[in-house]
């Protein structure tokens, strides 16, 4: 942990190390427990967390801001993508957050916010997949292999009403001989006690992962040449059944969209705004104009009900900034009580 005095006024910044990020954000069902109910109560009183955000394309780079309060701070959270990192055997995304005071104005923290977005985007699944299909015994299939995919399998598994199993699949072998053996050696890496509740099954194939699944979550977070999940990998006797979780927003194919018979945001608002294979048939009337349209608050409010959610479900996960907010000055706070 350090200190520094950025602006000569003799007020303090503290920047964590990266040990110290990965400390208070460890990948566990213990922190993933903590971070589902941060975010169920931020998305409960959504009126009362202001949040926004803003994306660029600079060719390759693609660049997103975000900003989202808490009753003691606001957080700004700036990520840079590129292809170019992956090539390097890198992460596609490097996130930072600074959280600046809320009367004063002033940045007290600065930390590395990959783990905070990954924890933002997996809690956030899985409150929504709890508010959207609380049914006992449900399989949830997960598509992708990455940290975020890791953190909604540990989210998932942290629910008090887990799901009975999670299916995982990815589009490369990794350097293994197959998917399934680079799903099992990921598997490894996972918390031992999302074993206790929770059945792993590595699949192959993209098919043997969603056969059977009552949920899929889309966390692939790059596309190839065509959507990766088209009506050849979904067709409609398997669609019709299914809650179907847009995490990666770029594998679904935009012909599915309008089959689905309930469309489900994190938030409406930016559901609307932002860009989505769901938010671009919203606005150019290419949806189910029958559909039920909602979000995660309306539901954790029982403004809605998850009975008047008819399938195909469709829930995307836009990305509520307050959320990231809310996580981050927890740990914060976390770690100045563990230092004490």
């Amino acid at each position: 942990m350090y200190e520094i005095d950025l602006y000569g006024d003799g007020r303090l910044t503290t920047i964590f190390s990266y040990d110290e990020v990965r400390a208070i954000f460890p990948p566990s069902l213990e922190i993933c427990r903590r971070t589902n109910e941060l975010t169920r109560t931020v998305l409960t009183e959504a009126g009362e967390y202001p949040h926004d955000k803003a994306t660029i394309e600079l060719g390759p780079l693609r660049s997103r801001a975000l900003l989202g309060a808490t009753d003691r701070s606001v957080a700004s959270r700036t990520f840079t993508a590129t292809l170019r990192n992956l090539e390097l055997n890198m992460r596609y995304a490097t996130n930072i957050v600074i959280l600046w005071d809320r009367e004063l104005g002033h940045p007290y923290c600065i930390m590395d916010g990959n783990p905070i977005y990954d924890l933002r985007t997996a809690s956030t699944v899985a409150v929504g997949v709890e508010c959207v299909d609380a049914s006992a015994g449900r399989v949830v299939c997960v598509l992708g292999a990455g940290p975020v995919a890791k953190a909604t399998a540990l989210a998932l598994g942290a629910l008090r009403n887990p799901p009975a199993e999670i299916r995982m699949t990815a589009r490369r072998k990794g350097g293994f001989r197959s998917v399934e053996e680079r799903l099992k050696v990921f598997f490894e890496s996972l918390d031992p006690a999302l074993r206790k509740n929770t059945r792993l099954v590595a699949c192959d194939t993209l098919e043997d992962s969603i056969h059977g699944s009552d949920v899929i979550v889309d966390a692939v977070s790059l596309r190839g040449p065509s959507p990766l999940v088209d009506k050849k990998a979904l067709p409609s006797e398997v669609l019709r059944k299914i809650t179907y979780v847009d995490v990666g927003k770029q594998a679904l194919a935009d012909s599915l969209v309008p089959e689905f018979s309930s469309y489900i945001f994190d938030n409406l608002d930016i559901g609307y705004r932002l860009s989505s294979p769901a938010s671009r048939a919203l606005r150019e009337g290419r949806c189910n104009l029958a559909a039920k349209k909602c979000d995660i608050t309306q539901l954790l409010n029982r403004e809605i009900t998850s009975k008047e959610l008819h399938p195909p479900k469709l829930l995307t996960i836009m990305g509520v900034a307050s959320i990231d907010a809310k996580i981050a000055e927890d740990g914060y706070e976390r770690l100045l009580k563990s230092q004490e």
